[in-house]
Formats: C-alpha cells, sequence, structure tokens
C-alpha cells in the first residue's frame, strides 16, 4: 500500500509517498518521516493512494 502525506510548509503545500505493505509498518514509516523533516504533526494529513 501507499501513503501520500500532504503538509503546508512557508505557506506551500508539499508532498511525499511511502509504501509498505504492513498497515503498522507504513504508520510507523509515515510517524518518523514527518518528524524527520521536522513538520508540524498539525499541518500534516495523510491518506492511502493505492
Amino acid at each position: 500500500m501507499i501513503f501520500q502525506v500532504i503538509y503546508q510548509e512557508d505557506e506551500e503545500l508539499k508532498s511525499f509517498e511511502i509504501e509498505d505493505d504492513d498497515l503498522v509498518g507504513i504508520m510507523a514509516k509515515v510517524n518518523d518521516e514527518i518528524e524527520k523533516r521536522g513538520i508540524d504533526p498539525i499541518l500534516a494529513t495523510y491518506e492511502r493512494i493505492a
């Protein structure tokens, strides 16, 4: 499955995608990547796209 994360940075919407076959694993990867990029979790949303 593929999740797309959409977030706001400097008043601009940006996004990235993360792929994993395990739902728990992908949620951990999403959270880790949000933290690694220094994104405010309140300004980020994600959805399954595939």
